[in-house]
């Protein structure tokens, strides 16, 4: 089963069979962009179940997926995704292979054509240099699938997976006779079909893959770029090698999301450019290896902001005296869902990670995280216009580096006085829509914060509103007027943070039995300080939450320096 259309663009599509994929692509390798094998012992058994179902039921075809390939010679390509697949089903042909003799094994033999086999040198699938003897030689050569599966010592967690492969092979189709095999022989090579899309191009095969394969389990923003640095490099063999296994254990470090996200941060610390498109190869090209020699990022940029990004993530950034209040800046910036303020954040540590013995340096550190704090909270209650955002956090990044840039009268971290009045008077207004209730959670916080403390965001905890939200009884006495009351409910200072059950039980109780729920003896949980103030109040009245709410706001915009004229 073989269909081929071509775009006359440099793609080429096939609807194509196993044994049309092998025939085919004489080669097909793994370059070292690509990730190793991590199959676990559950998905290779998953897809033998799928397929000796389809052999069970006698299906016309079973389709596995996605192959996505790039080159330009008609019988050799790269694999960008599939290669967890088609190295699995290479594995299970093996064991067929291996059951079998005469035509049949020098058939399936040809087909999967040892790497090191003369007089090309390398044939048929070839696995990342890391991998590829191990493979060839335990997968490839015939009568070795019992030794790869009987194998207990392993030199790195790849080959272990193969092992693991193999063994989970070896169970599924243990007691299977020569007609079983037969019979799975037939499937697998007429049956398991691949949709293959081939581009000329690394690009092309990039926004492919995330255009058709919407899974998304294999990195292909990250995996282009990988092969784009590794390709300018213009590194040996081992030399490419050696910089892939880093990368590999780097996105190991950070995980596969964080060490992506890293990725498409570069081109705007790199650069300084706020327009952005996540995993754009053409971006990554224009904005990074433009200024920046391939080499030099990968051995030295790119660890430099992933250990920024690290000391961000656990708030461990050393700034002599100044480091508890960096670190509860950092609590504080954790709550924002948006990350404009992360790039800049990432830029500035990895551009001053030596800078900790310096007194002069830590204050300048720790005035950069409070001013970027406040940038990002006024980014998160709208002072800041949403056209303007990455450009404002794109101008912190360019001027990282100098001071006056960063602080001065007009400096890009800076407050304008348009900025400052809209987030002063969002603070004083009341948090009422239903649309709000996540800012109200969050502003709590950080008032909490401004009181001397940030908490990490827990479930356990949530927002009480000591006048409730739907009051009756005594509150209706207490607060008769329904416009005043429901300003007043969601003015911040009719706060308190207190335990979800404490939540539940106080409801619309009085003012006094509430008291008595969060301050009750053998508490077993922290009073937390937006609860603890409640303690200085003796009643609660309109009056006590106009001047609390005056005072709660007094306190975040002396902690966000909100409390003077700005000069920009």
């Amino acid at each position: 089963m073989h269909q081929e259309s071509e775009s006359g663009i440099g793609l080429q599509s096939h609807i194509a069979s196993l044994e049309d994929v092998l025939r085919t692509y004489t080669r097909l390798t793994a370059p070292p962009y690509q990730r190793s094998y991590s199959w676990t012992q559950a998905e290779v058994s998953r897809l033998i179940q799928d397929v000796r179902a389809a052999m069970a039921r006698d299906a016309t075809y079973y389709f596995v997926g996605l192959l996505v390939l790039v080159g330009t010679q008609p019988d050799e390509a790269e694999i960008v995704d599939g290669l967890q697949r088609l190295a699995t089903l290479s594995m299970v042909l093996a064991y067929v292979r291996d059951g079998l003799d005469g035509e049949e094994q020098a058939r399936l033999t040809q087909l999967l054509a040892p790497a090191h086999q003369p007089p090309e040198g390398k044939r048929g699938l070839q696995m990342r240099r890391v991998d590829a003897q191990f493979f060839s030689q335990l997968v490839q050569e015939p009568g070795a699938m019992a030794q790869l599966a009987a194998r207990t010592d392993c030199e790195n967690e790849t080959h272990a997976l193969l092992i693991e492969a193999a063994k989970a092979i070896s169970e599924a189709l243990a007691g299977m006779d020569r007609q079983g095999l037969q019979h799975l022989l037939r499937t697998l090579l007429g049956k398991v079909i691949f949709s293959v899309m081939r581009s000329q191009d690394r690009d092309g095969a990039s926004l492919l893959f995330r255009v058709l394969n919407d899974r998304g389990k294999d990195p292909s923003d990250a995996a282009m770029i990988k092969s784009e640095l590794l390709t300018q490099a213009d590194l040996s063999e081992e030399g490419a090698d050696g910089f892939a296994h880093a990368w590999d254990l780097l996105e190991e470090r950070l995980g596969r999301t964080r060490f992506e996200g890293l990725l498409d941060m570069a081109p705007l610390i790199v650069s300084g450019r706020p327009e952005q498109t996540r995993g754009d190869l053409g971006s990554f090209r224009r904005d990074v290896l433009a200024s920046v020699p391939a080499e030099r990022f990968l051995a030295e940029d790119l660890p430099r902001y992933a250990r920024a990004l690290e000391a961000i993530d656990r708030r461990a950034i050393d700034a002599g005296m100044h480091t508890g209040e960096v670190r509860r800046r950092l609590m504080c910036l954790s709550w924002l869902r948006d990350r404009y303020w992360l790039a800049p954040a990432v830029a500035y540590l990895a551009d001053h990670a030596g800078d900790s013995n310096s007194e002069e340096a830590n204050a300048l550190t720790l005035r950069f995280f409070e001013r970027l704090e406040r940038l990002a909270f006024a980014t998160f209650f709208g002072a800041i216009k949403s056209d303007r955002r990455q450009e404002r956090f794109a101008q912190v990044v360019r001027a990282r580096g100098r001071p006056e840039a960063l602080f001065g009268a007009r400096g890009a971290l800076e407050l304008t006085e348009a900025e400052h009045r809209d987030l002063v008077q969002r603070l004083n207004a009341p948090f009422q829509s239903q649309a709000k209730a996540k800012e109200r959670r969050i502003v709590a916080w950080r008032v909490e914060a401004a009181l001397g403390q940030a908490f990490e965001m827990s479930s356990q905890f949530t927002l009480e509103h000591v006048l409730p939200i739907r009051p009756s009884g005594p509150w209706l006495s207490a607060f008769p007027v329904a416009e005043q009351r429901e300003t007043l409910t969601h003015l911040l200072g009719n706060w308190a943070i207190v335990t979800e059950w404490e939540n539940q039980i106080a409801a619309d109780k009085s003012y006094f039995e509430k008291s008595d729920i969060f301050f009750r003896k053998n508490k077993k949980e922290p009073v937390r300080p937006l609860a603890a103030d409640l303690a200085q109040y003796s009643d609660w009245t309109p009056i006590v939450i106009r001047m609390r709410h005056e005072r709660l706001v007094a306190r975040l915009c002396a902690d966000w320096d909100l409390l003077k004229r700005p000069e920009r």
